[in-house]
């Protein structure tokens, strides 16, 4: 279960009627504006930005597919474990991950009809010793017990996030200049490999 995330304090400013802090134009402290505010609607904004985040973390940790479920139990900061659980809920297999995780995206990389699995990892390398985003994917066997695909060092560049789209998967990830660069790869005989659209 994700922890929440800490509400900093408002520091004297009022809250509208849908809970959220109010913002007037001026000199005051504004640290918790969001990206849009100003103008006619601010409230209504922030509704929807928080209603967004609201169903991104709800259901970020299952996907759910007609043989069953795959879910990301985050045990705790250094701990997560995969469960792979049947439609009547019993559990057919798990796989623990030492790492704290970041993502859980499920897809047919494969087109058998079987969902793999991406997890998005933080943990050093043996040529990167410093903490970083990595992604690792797992496919079921024989459609029930989880294991690893490929356990990927890096990408192409330093790994930001990653979404799967059919049986692509789109990365984002930071050059040395820290700039974002949008990258999609194909599942290939060994590992994957950057495909030009």
């Amino acid at each position: 279960m994700k922890k929440p995330l800490p509400i900093p304090p408002l520091k004297g400013r009022e809250l509208n009627a849908v809970g959220l802090p109010s913002f007037r134009r001026g000199k005051e402290d504004t640290s918790l504006s969001l990206p849009f505010r100003g103008g006619m609607g601010r409230g209504l904004w922030g509704l929807v930005f928080l209603l967004f985040l609201a169903a991104c973390s709800a259901g970020d940790n299952v996907y759910r597919y007609a043989e069953g479920e795959i879910r990301l139990e985050v045990v705790s900061d250094s701990l997560s474990i995969l469960r792979h659980n049947a439609k009547d809920g019993r559990e057919v297999s798990s796989f623990s991950l030492p790492y704290p995780t970041f993502r859980l995206c499920c897809g047919d990389l494969t087109g058998d009809g079987i969902p793999e699995i991406g997890v998005g990892v933080i943990k050093p390398t043996r040529f990167s010793p410093q903490p970083d985003k990595r992604l690792f994917l797992f496919h079921l066997t024989e459609g029930r017990l989880i294991r690893p695909l490929w356990m990927g060092s890096h990408v192409g560049a330093r790994l930001d996030d990653f979404s799967f789209d059919g049986n692509l998967i789109r990365t984002t990830e930071l050059d040395a200049s820290d700039s974002l660069i949008h990258r999609t790869y194909k599942l290939s005989s060994f590992g994957i490999k950057p495909v030009n659209l």
